[in-house]
């Protein structure tokens, strides 16, 4: 079985299919192009394959032949690198020390992103804020579309429409001040009779056509004017765009959404003399580059984008979002397709449109989507009709707001494997063939997945209360009634809509935080370890200045847990255990533990260096 290759949304296993590997807009996520090709991936016999060149390739996967696999690509030198695993987490890792390991996102961007197809002043994005709060829903994120600079003929400038947004500087600084962040859109397409355009042009910072005039490409959208490509390969128009940036950084500004970059023309003229057909596939990767850069330059360690068009190396700059998806638990799943292929092809972060792009929605999809969604790397609703979860209705709105306040939460789980990532060489969504390569159950499942090291998600695809989840070796634990399964096989499992079908693998540690509206509105205090004891287990917390160490030893009398690092109150809930006999802390007897439904819970203060022991009866 072969795998990755780019977001594709298709059935992980590519055995079979004939497809190039080309930078295109496919306008959905239903077909065999991509915005995000990757001339990397990975096979079930241990190895990885990377095609180390910016051409088009035609790769043709067992589709001539069932006997073999091959690829074609139009540039004059073949350079590729085969990888030896032999597990594919390590072919991960070696392609990640060859191409750039990819860097933890800010903390913040883990919190929940709100967006629509768009805003179109203040007052609506006041609104929309005065709305999550108001309604206790997480969110840490407001993005902004284009309406943010006028009307089409302005897209994109990158100047702030102030008819429509007055006081610009004031409206970031008062969001701010809610604990809210501002991300806003761009491509890298000047509109033709813009003040920007002009200089570009004069600067000739733009790609040429044979006459050496700037190229110009056709509107994308209704009442669009012509638009010229900036050129990342010129050095002076990298730094120009990155001063447009700044400018807007400086005013307050957290993010961008670096949309498009698709269309780069084969036949333009670049600055540094690439061929356009080699610049194609590698122009959103330097898009995305000297916008990360800008953001990096600005404020070390809070470089982001969120971005549509990838490439080999686009891994180096998240995140990355699934593209204009439509209103279906179609496409719903094949959004999860496309995420767990880019998985395999050397990513490590992924988000989607939660509720779906293109149309509107309805309750039951939004909430099953939000579900989903709130269960990825990162999580933003989009679309063209208003996303906000109370525009669904009180019983979607409730089912999102369970499943918002559960990931913030979790931020310090999130997080933590979040930071593990280029370490391990598994991606914090990704499929479960990657953690049991040796299950060939494993090898084609692509409608549930694992999020970090302890969860297994199966997500709901189609208005159903009932779902089959197949289960890995060893014992897992149903997120919410606690009861036990054996793997490997497959169960059902009862989710009528306000449940997300989530296992937990026997053995975790899950560490949680407070409560709260925003990401650090509260210190992580209390701490809470959500434990399915097993043998032994560990975890590192890198939700604070300093990792969080925590490990446990469980025999048949006793359960000894060690905590380092930490200062505050800490609640140890410890599933499917007995009731103990004797609890102590650092020594000292301290028999103050609660019997709950599903699990014992114990709480107490620490202080830097602490161990927890529970005996039980013989």
């Amino acid at each position: 079985r072969l795998y990755g290759f780019g977001e594709r949304f298709v059935p992980l296993d590519q055995r079979g299919r004939r497809f190039e590997s080309w930078t295109t807009d496919p306008l959905g996520v239903s077909s065999h192009q991509a915005y995000k090709p990757v001339p990397f991936g990975l096979s079930s016999r241990g190895y990885g394959l990377f095609v180390n060149s910016s051409a088009r390739i035609e790769f043709d996967i067992g589709a001539t032949s069932p006997l073999s696999a091959g690829f074609a690509l139009e540039a004059g030198e073949l350079d590729y690198f085969l990888i030896h695993g032999p597990r594919l987490t390590e072919v991960l890792r070696r392609y990640w020390r060859l191409t750039g390991a990819p860097p933890t996102p800010p903390r913040w961007s883990f919190g929940f992103w709100s967006s629509r197809f768009g805003y179109k002043d203040r007052k609506e994005v006041e609104d929309v804020a005065r709305g999550y709060r108001a309604r206790g829903i997480p969110c840490d994120v407001i993005h902004l579309d284009p309406q943010w600079m006028g009307g089409p003929k302005t897209w994109c400038h990158l100047t702030w429409d102030t008819a429509a947004f007055p006081d610009p500087a004031g409206m970031l600084a008062a969001l701010r001040a809610q604990g809210f962040r501002v991300c806003l859109w761009e491509n890298p397409y000047v509109p033709q009779g813009s003040g920007l355009y002009a200089e570009g042009a004069a600067r000739g910072f733009f790609v040429r056509d044979a006459a050496g005039q700037p190229w110009l490409l056709p509107g994308w959208a209704e009442k669009n004017t012509p638009t010229a490509l900036v050129d990342f390969t010129h050095p002076g128009a990298v730094a120009w765009w990155r001063e447009q940036h700044h400018r807007l950084l400086k005013m307050g500004v957290a993010a961008f959404k670096t949309d498009f970059g698709e269309w780069a023309p084969e036949e333009g003229r670049y600055h540094d003399g690439t061929s356009g057909a080699e610049v194609h596939n590698l122009y959103p990767l330097l898009y995305n580059k000297a916008v990360f850069e800008a953001m990096e330059a600005h404020s070390p360690g809070q470089g982001l984008v969120w971005s549509r068009s990838a490439t080999a190396g686009s891994h180096r700059y998240p995140v990355h979002w699934g593209g204009d998806s439509r209103t279906s638990f179609g496409h719903m799943a094949s959004s999860l397709r496309g995420g767990l292929n880019l998985m395999l092809s050397g990513f490590a972060y992924w988000s989607h449109d939660i509720g779906g792009f293109i149309q509107e929605s309805n309750p039951a999809l939004y909430a099953r989507w939000a579900q989903f969604g709130l269960f990825c790397s990162h999580a933003r609703a989009h679309g063209t009709t208003p996303r906000e979860p109370w525009v669904f209705g009180p019983e979607a709105e409730a089912i999102f707001r369970k499943y918002a306040v559960l990931r913030y939460r979790l931020l310090p789980y999130i997080h933590s494997c979040a930071a593990r990532a280029a370490a391990t060489g598994r991606p914090l969504l990704r499929p479960l063939l990657l953690d049991y390569q040796d299950d060939p159950n494993t090898h084609t499942l692509d409608l549930q997945y694992l999020f970090g090291d302890a969860f297994l998600v199966a997500p709901v695809f189609a208005e159903l209360d009932d779902v089959r989840v197949y289960l890995p070796q060893g014992r897992w634990h149903d997120y919410w009634t606690r009861q036990v399964h054996t793997g490997p096989g497959w169960i059902t499992v009862h989710a009528p809509l306000d449940t997300l079908p989530l296992l937990v693998r026997e053995g975790a540690i899950i560490p949680m935080g407070p409560a709260q509206q925003f990401v650090d509105e509260k210190p992580l205090d209390p701490l809470t370890l959500d434990i399915y004891p097993a043998g032994a287990g560990a975890c590192a917390i890198t939700a604070m200045a300093a990792p969080i160490e925590t490990s446990y030893q469980l025999d048949k009398r006793s359960l000894t847990l060690d905590i380092r690092g930490y200062q505050g109150q800490v609640e140890v809930l410890l599933n499917g255990m007995p009731a103990p006999q004797e609890v102590r802390v650092n020594g000292v007897r301290m028999n103050r533990w609660e019997a709950r439904e599903h699990a014992l819970a114990v709480k107490f203060p620490a202080t830097g260096t602490l161990q927890l022991r529970l005996d039980f009866s013989a």
